[in-house]
């Protein structure tokens, strides 16, 4: 949304690294949403405030179809 502050996050590749959550909330983010966890929310402490983790669905990622269940990508 143009001219608004990122509130959320989804980095590439689920490559993020112990410095990444200090590093969000030091710019601004609320919640982060490549998680692949249990599918439940919950809190990540970083230094200056608590970010909301919104567990990534690696299921429902597309090179995950492509690659483990043979499927095109139009399907």
């Amino acid at each position: 949304m143009a001219g608004r502050p990122l509130r959320g996050w989804t980095g590439f590749g689920l490559t993020g690294t112990f410095e990444t959550p200090d590093d969000l909330a030091e710019s601004g983010i609320a919640h982060v949403a490549d998680r692949p966890m249990d599918g439940r929310p919950f809190d990540i402490r970083a230094k200056q405030a608590t970010l909301a983790a919104i567990p990534y669905r690696v299921e429902l990622n597309g090179i995950a179809t492509m690659l483990i269940r043979h499927h095109e990508a139009a399907q």
